[in-house]
This record gives structure tokens, C-alpha cells and sequence, in this order.
């Protein structure tokens, strides 16, 4: 689809919320926080990435106990611990996210790589590497 559709569930399969927004984001505001804490949220990327920084920073806010993304090529799977708080992972995630652009670019200009193919994977990378600072579970299931 051309645009994201939201899932929300609980851990059991029960479909809590289904409703699809804009080619970028889904809107679910009006949902109360509670009721997301627990579940489970998967959307679908039709641009083929992995997480938006505003994926995770939602999911860390809900504490959500584990949030997907759906691509045509693969399905990326997160679970942060729910006493995560966004203010003390934003610095690291915006850092990684800097040095992954500022590398991907050094790599187009020395190397004549694509940098719009580059960008396709940068947040699969930043969020390996988040991952394994901050030891949260994260996967790419082909």
C-alpha cells in the first residue's frame, strides 16, 4: 500500500486498532496511552525502511512491549524495555543517525555509491547499532 496502516494488538492476536494515514505517518493521538501500554504495534513502511526515529521515540513513550515494521522485502522487529525514556536515548539515536548520513555521504563521494540506496538502509544500521549499546532486541526477518 501507498500508504502507512497501524495495527495495535494485544500480546495475545486481539486487533485493538487498525487505521490507515498518509504515506508517512498514521495519526492515533486520540488513543488513550494506556491503552496502547502492552500491545503490540505494527505498521507498514511503504518507502522500504526500517524505523523512523518518530517510530521509536512513539514506541518508548506508549511502552509498548514490542513494535514492527512491514516492508515489501522484510519485516523489522523491536523490543525496548519498557523503563526506557526517550530523553535518555534521543542524543544517542540523533548522533548515530548523524554519523550514519555524514558516512553514507563520504561513501557516495569516494566511492560513487548511490546515496539514495545508502539512505534505504541507514536506520536498519542506526538501530543495530542502538540496539547494542542500549542491549534492546532488534531483528530484520527477510
Amino acid at each position: 500500500d501507498e500508504r502507512e496502516t497501524l495495527v495495535i494488538m494485544r500480546p495475545d492476536g486481539t486487533e485493538i486498532l487498525r487505521r490507515q494515514g498518509e504515506r508517512d505517518r498514521v495519526d492515533f493521538s486520540d488513543i488513550p496511552r494506556a491503552q496502547v501500554r502492552g500491545t503490540i504495534m505494527s505498521h507498514n513502511h511503504p518507502s522500504g525502511t526500517s524505523f523512523s526515529i518518530q517510530d521509536v521515540q512513539t514506541a518508548i513513550e506508549h511502552q509498548v512491549l514490542e513494535t514492527r515494521v512491514i516492508t515489501a522485502d522484510a519485516v523489522y522487529i523491536m523490543r525496548i524495555p519498557d523503563w526506557v525514556e526517550w530523553d535518555d536515548v534521543k542524543d544517542l539515536i540523533r548522533d548515530k543517525f548523524r554519523e550514519f548520513t555524514r558516512d553514507d555521504v563520504q561513501r557516495s563521494n569516494l566511492e560513487g555509491l548511490d546515496l539514495e540506496e545508502l539512505a534505504q538502509t541507514r536506520m536498519h544500521r542506526v538501530w543495530i547499532e542502538v540496539a547494542e549499546i542500549r542491549s534492546w532486541q532488534y531483528e530484520r526477518i527477510p
